[in-house]
């Protein structure tokens, strides 16, 4: 049956391995009992050279991908904290089947089952490590579009700590035991035509039974749902699989060029009356004021901010994402489209922008306005000095053109910022109106520095624990607050109109309790998980205009209320949003605002004069963004 044969150098490395393991787990101060002795087994299983004989040795290729899949099921879920057992059995069997569709891959190509498990094991607990840190770093899981964000990930990577749990090291320990008893059975050549013809139909049944599985399955991105509820490596799956942009239902062009011709194409040339304006998408700006009432301070966090009421339109607005992803809500505003009708976490800027993008900012660059986009930190971030430009911004400043003397722990201040803006507005060509549109960088995460340019000055108080983090997170947005003063009061001096738009990108990924405590409780529903989603802004003239308060827009329908403020004719496509957003007031990246029953609803529960508004939009959004032979004319660029 077997030919077993003890071999020392495999015990020596056997012990090796058992030592490292020990030393990872008491390390990160596991308590668990059973490790210890799951080491001692593969230890001793693997000190051995196992041969077997046939039908054994067909049996060992065989069950090898299986335990190897089941082993990777339990481990990826053990990565996050969950387990198993919450799951129903189609969701763990596909899990499963995902698992050894993956090693059974890796397996054919290398013909050696132990080096097919060792590395479609491996892709996979990468993946689930990754989604370990992206959940603890942002609070969100890991998206398959997050690989396009990597670069600028890595460029702020040095905000972050990287300890990890005693789950994840758990995992990694119990993989390499794995492989390291795998490894001593030895199944000699594989025979590659043999297995190719024998294991290349059974992946294609198995990709087949995964994709017709996973039909009417659906992604969960709320926190830990995902690994929780479908388990991580199936709804990674799905969220793969969604990953693709379908046309809209009754997509009819015809229909829709109708409906634009309502509306006037033609923009009339700027004058020497339009005002300048300034619109800045603040890192991370927040107000926890609007998550519940269990919020206190030692000192008011914004009094500047709130101060804003004169000649101010001013409010709360959805954003499509939480704790990162800043380029959507950049993108939303420019744009006027919606994350709600691309796929989840996606980068829209790095994956759907047309090189001729329709954007605000082509539209009054068309009408004869400077276009100015400035950001304090690196270029290619979110491919900013790609994009920029085919949004139809002229001009760019990125890190180098900030003379980065006042920074706040290791980024450029929003005060330094606000007066490169000043300076740049003081420099314009007087002969034409300026938009400039400004991303700042001070409060970006993380939040655990202590060192040069940081003070504490934000406590909080009544809380049952500490959370400096949060208090970091709030002394920081105070410092805005000042610069913010600084600005405004600028504007206010100057002779010409200026209109100043200001707003936040998302909330910041802070202790999940720190928000419930906040709120008095769990975000039971979408309406309350949507509170962490509002963001504050306010639309601001060193003029007079309408005061206005705004309960809830969305970032996507915000430029509405800056052309009211400037005054100046709305484009065709921002006149339409406005009627849109008569019917639906806010939409983002989780569902929409339904305004008769006052709460949040996801897109596939609209129904009637809803669901044919929100139909409208997503028809729009796909004409000017993914039909370029059949684009609307009001889409269309003349510079």
């Amino acid at each position: 049956m077997f030919h077993l044969t003890f071999k020392s150098r495999r015990f020596v490395l056997g012990a090796v391995l058992a030592v490292v393991a020990a030393a990872a787990l008491i390390a990160v101060h596991t308590p668990d009992w059973v490790v210890p002795l799951v080491m001692l087994g593969f230890l001793a299983f693997g000190s051995f050279r196992w041969e077997p004989e046939e039908p054994w040795r067909t049996m060992a290729i065989v069950l090898i991908p299986i335990v190897g899949a089941f082993l990777l099921m339990w481990l990826t879920q053990g990565a996050m904290g969950s387990r198993v057992l919450p799951l129903t059995f189609q969701e763990f069997i596909l899990g499963v089947a995902i698992g050894y569709g993956m090693i059974l891959f890796f397996t054919i190509i290398n013909a050696n089952a132990a080096l097919g498990a060792a590395l479609g094991m491996a892709l996979l607990l990468l993946l689930v490590t990754a989604d370990y840190y992206v959940y603890t770093f942002r609070g969100t899981e890991l998206l398959p579009t997050d690989m396009l964000a990597a670069r600028t990930a890595l460029s702020v990577a040095g905000e972050y700590n990287y300890t990890p749990s005693a789950n994840l090291v758990q995992v990694w320990v119990f993989y390499a035991l794995f492989i390291f008893g795998v490894s001593a059975v030895r199944l000699g050549h594989l025979g590659r035509k043999r297995l190719t013809l024998t294991g290349v139909p059974i992946l294609a049944a198995v990709s087949i039974a995964i994709g017709l599985g996973m039909t009417g399955l659906t992604s969960q991105q709320w926190h830990l749902h995902g690994v929780n509820y479908n388990g991580f490596l199936l709804n990674f799956a799905i969220e793969l699989r969604d990953s693709f942009i379908r046309k809209p239902a009754g997509y009819d062009v015809a229909e829709l060029a109708a409906k634009a011709g309502e509306y006037d194409a033609v923009l009339p040339a700027a004058d020497e009356d339009d005002p300048t304006i300034i619109v800045i998408m603040d890192e991370s700006y927040a107000d926890f004021r609007r998550l519940g009432d269990h919020f206190q301070t030692n000192i008011d966090v914004m009094p500047f901010f709130d101060s804003l009421q004169e000649n101010t339109i001013r409010g709360f607005a959805l954003s499509s994402v939480y704790g990162g992803g800043t380029a959507n809500s950049e993108y939303e505003f420019l744009t006027g489209n919606s994350l709600a009708y691309l796929p989840a976490g996606c980068v829209a800027y790095q994956q759907y922008l047309p090189a001729d993008a329709y954007s605000m900012v082509s539209s009054l660059r068309d009408r004869g306005y400077a276009t100015v986009a400035m950001h304090p930190y690196y270029a290619s971030g979110w491919m900013r000095n790609k994009v920029w430009p085919q949004l139809g911004f002229s001009e760019t400043y990125f890190l180098e053109s900030f003379p980065q003397q006042n920074l706040v722990r290791r980024f450029v201040s929003d005060q330094e910022m606000f007066e490169k803006v000043v300076r740049r507005y003081e420099t314009r060509d007087k002969s034409r109106p300026m938009f400039l549109f400004g991303v700042t960088m001070q409060n970006h995460g993380g939040y655990r520095y202590y060192g040069e340019n940081y003070m504490t000055e934000v406590r909080l108080r009544g809380f049952t624990q500490a959370y400096p983090r949060a208090e970091q997170y709030l002394t920081l947005i105070h410092e805005t607050d000042k610069a913010l003063q600084y600005l405004i009061e600028y504007f206010q001096q100057v002779d010409e109109k200026v209109v100043i738009a200001f707003f936040g990108d998302h909330l910041p990924s802070l202790d999940q309790e720190f928000y419930e405590e906040v709120h008095g409780g769990p975000f039971e529903d979408l309406t309350e998980q949507m509170l962490q989603y509002t963001i504050p802004f306010f639309v601001w003239a060193n003029y007079d205009i309408e005061e206005q308060y705004v309960d809830l827009t969305s970032i996507n329908f915000m430029s509405n209320y800056v052309y009211d403020a400037a005054g100046i004719e709305k484009p065709a496509y921002t006149q339409l949003l406005e009627e849109i957003s008569d019917q639906i007031p806010a939409i983002n990246s989780k569902g929409f605002w339904y305004s008769a029953g006052n709460k949040m609803l996801p897109l596939d529960q609209a129904e009637d004069d809803e669901a044919a508004t929100l139909n409208l939009f997503n028809q729009l959004q796909y004409n000017n963004t993914f039909d370029k032979k059949g684009r609307l004319d009001i889409f269309r660029r003349t510079s």
